[in-house]
């Protein structure tokens, strides 16, 4: 069984009208996964379009399907990393047979019986170093004061597979990385998403105040 075929048998999301729902992954998601597995990838995801199901759908699923791996997912901010957290812990549907089983549940790491490992903190961090990780995931990457993180940090944990998610907000110090380090950048644009409409966009547009750079930064414009 692989990532997709885990997720979309197994996994579940929350859905305003009808309650829990199977997780069926849209194309982008599926992409990022399977790229993710190959090298470096940076998504650029306009706001509330499933960038964090990705993360969750990616970091569960390799933690489930590879056994004594560690999974670290940062973010910009300790309540953003929390709201991953407990999304991650809610989405696997609870009457499956197949459980995976929780040793160690806590703020900052969730470890599972097969020796997988998924641990949750801010970029800021600075008890991050001595980690081998397997998988490194940082959400809001472009929201992130990376400098430090980039240059000292990620040598340290030395990670074998790595995602970056965001808008596109204006990041030199993400940008030079990304360049760099032969990333393979997927772009998810406003337009994509359901309901985002050209009268949505110039609604959105207006209430920023006519700022096409605004706009791109938080909706993706292309």
């Amino acid at each position: 069984m692989n990532n997709v075929n885990l997720i979309e048998t197994y996994f579940t999301r929350i859905d305003i009208s009808n309650g829990r729902v199977p997780l069926k992954l849209r194309k982008f998601q599926k992409e990022v996964i399977d790229s993710t597995y190959n090298k470096p990838t940076m998504l650029y995801h306009s706001r509330q379009s499933g960038g964090t199901t990705t993360v969750v759908s990616l970091a569960l699923s390799h933690a489930i399907l590879n056994p004594n791996k560690t999974t670290m997912i940062l973010s910009n901010k300790l309540d953003s990393v929390n709201q991953i957290r407990e999304q991650l812990l809610s989405t696997f549907d609870p009457l499956a047979a197949l459980q995976p089983s929780i040793e160690i549940n806590t703020k900052t790491k969730v470890k599972y019986n097969n020796g997988s490992t998924i641990h949750f903190n801010s970029v800021k961090s600075n008890c991050l170093k001595g980690i081998a990780v397997d998988l490194l995931i940082i959400d809001n990457a472009t929201f992130c004061e990376l400098d430090e993180f980039l240059n000292s940090i990620i040598p340290s944990l030395n990670p074998k597979k790595i995602l970056f998610t965001g808008c596109k907000n204006e990041n030199k110090a993400l940008d030079n990385y990304i360049k760099s380090n032969n990333f393979n950048i997927i772009t998810v644009p406003f337009y994509e998403v359901d309901g985002r409409d050209v009268n949505w966009f110039i609604s959105q547009l207006k209430a920023l105040g006519n700022d096409y750079k605004k706009m791109n930064n938080e909706y993706v414009l292309a």
